[in-house]
């Protein structure tokens, strides 16, 4: 099941970077000395909406850093490693800003917890960096 996930996953990118549509990418970058765990809840009506064939697809399909450590597919919950210096890409797609679709809290945990508990939140704490690049720097 994962490998064809994978091979779906890097058609999809081959489409996005062929097409002529702007695309954009959500960021979360650890600028701190210590791993931080990133706990990702799943907004489980739009993910059943947009993706009925499997629960952690929007959370894999941009891991571009972190270490998956943990899927609660019965609360919707995937938690990640996020080591020291290490970004991690969960969020993209065509457009020009984050839609956070399928995603309705992110927690970060490392010295001091950061929650966001609603999109109106996430909209505020990634900031486009350049070009439709949108990245939450823990610091």
């Amino acid at each position: 099941m994962k490998k064809h996930i994978i091979l779906s996953l890097n058609f999809l990118f081959l489409l996005l970077f062929s097409s002529c549509e702007k695309v954009y990418f959500t960021n979360l970058r650890n600028s701190t000395d210590s791993d931080l765990i990133l706990e990702i809840v799943l907004d489980k009506d739009s993910v059943n909406k947009y993706n009925n064939h499997l629960k952690e697809s929007t959370i894999i399909s941009f891991n571009n850093g972190g270490k998956l450590i943990k899927i609660d597919s019965t609360n919707y919950i995937a938690t990640f490693l996020l080591k020291s210096k290490e970004e991690y890409t969960f969020e993209g797609g065509l457009g020009e800003k984050p839609k956070f679709t399928e995603i309705s809290k992110i927690n970060i945990y490392g010295k001091d917890t950061l929650r966001i508990n609603s999109r109106a939140e996430m909209f505020k704490n990634f900031e486009e960096e350049s070009n439709r690049q949108y990245v939450l720097e823990v610091k």
